[in-house]
């Protein structure tokens, strides 16, 4: 997974033995940011290099019609079928996306990075984890 940035092949087979003991034990995931980048990879979307989603916000529209900041220079465009687009940017990245049968959630926002934090980010945490 060089395309997300660096090299540690240590640090992406950790995290797709955590998807897959997720996905064997049926323990929610959710993944923020680099994190759901493994998400959609595990599954098949091909990451796409993004411009302008570096230090800035955007507007994201579909379940979650909000601004969100940014900070990744990689991002999807398409998602294979056992993913579902909950949000995109005006350019197209995928924002947010969810397993279409499994409690598998990933966004690219950062959620600890706003001050104060979002009720709709800590709404969005609770449902999933309960």
């Amino acid at each position: 997974m060089h395309s997300y940035g660096g090299n540690a092949p240590e640090r992406d087979l950790v995290e797709r033995v955590l998807i897959e003991w997720g996905l064997e034990k049926n323990i929610p995931i959710l993944g923020f940011c680099r994190g759901m980048q493994v998400i959609a990879d595990f599954f098949g979307a091909k990451l796409t290099k993004t411009d302008g989603h570096v230090a800035t916000r955007h507007v994201l529209t579909g379940t979650f019609n909000r601004e969100v900041n940014s900070y990744h220079n990689y991002g999807f465009f398409e998602l294979p079928q056992t993913l579902k687009t909950l949000a995109q940017t005006e350019d197209g990245v995928i924002e947010a996306l969810r397993h279409k049968d499994k409690a598998i959630f990933g966004i690219m926002w950062h959620p600890e990075r706003e001050t104060p934090f979002q009720l709709s980010d800590i709404s969005l945490v609770k449902e999933i984890f309960k």
